[in-house]
């Protein structure tokens, strides 16, 4: 099995938020985008909540990811994974997410996009981060059968924390 490594984080100035994904999916990996699985709904949720199409061309999406001062990372550097789902991880090895948080300490929130993201966080790096609060959200993978409507519900919180304050 072969090893996969993540992103780099896609961040600007003065990011409040900072959303956590796993490993980007075998698709997200070919296309070279996060959550770039045709039926991820998390550039749907996205667009739906800072008004722009989850068709629009990648950069502009993350341009407005930026723009609304959110950070997009992975709590997983690398890992060995055969497909896509979570429960297929081994070996993972973790970015370093303290690192990211002491360098940006305009972040006061981490919004963890699923379970598994969620359990990584919380057993490797939210006893070194006291100060953040942390949310796990429905996951927007395609795995996950929760509707779009209930999935949006939960993720529209993260507009209401006045994200885009002019920080």
């Amino acid at each position: 099995m072969d090893r996969i490594e993540a992103f780099e984080p896609i961040f600007g100035e003065n990011p409040k938020i900072l959303i956590l994904g796993s490993m980007p999916s075998v698709k997200s990996l070919e296309n070279m985008e996060y959550y770039g699985h045709g039926r991820n709904q998390f550039w749907r949720i996205m667009g739906d909540l800072f008004g722009f199409d989850r068709y629009d061309d990648y950069d502009l999406r993350k341009r407005m990811i930026i723009e609304n001062n959110i950070a997009l990372w992975d709590v997983i550097a690398s890992c060995e994974r055969k497909g896509s789902l979570d429960r297929d991880i081994k070996n993972a090895k973790y970015n370093d997410i303290i690192g990211f948080i002491k360098d940006n300490p305009s972040i006061d929130k981490i919004v963890l996009n699923g379970g598994k993201a969620g359990g990584i966080y919380r057993k490797q790096f939210a006893a070194y981060l006291p100060h953040l609060e942390s949310f796990v959200l429905y996951s927007t993978s395609p795995a996950n059968a929760i509707p779009y409507e209930r999935k949006y519900e939960q993720w529209k919180t993260i507009k209401d924390w006045g994200i885009n304050d002019g920080l």
